[in-house]
């Protein structure tokens, strides 16, 4: 996986998984599945 590292010294990934679009009912499953793939979850809106 691609990273970029950050003025802070952090390294972080290249890449996102966001779920604006997928419908409410089938979202959890989809962070889920995706998390399980190996994605981090990073919370950075305030409207969950």
């Amino acid at each position: 996986m691609k990273t970029v590292r950050l003025n802070n010294g952090v390294e972080m990934p290249m890449e996102g998984f966001g779920v604006f679009q997928i419908p409410e009912d089938s979202c959890e499953q989809v962070v889920k599945d995706a998390i399980d793939l190996g994605s981090l979850c990073r919370r950075t809106e305030r409207d969950v």
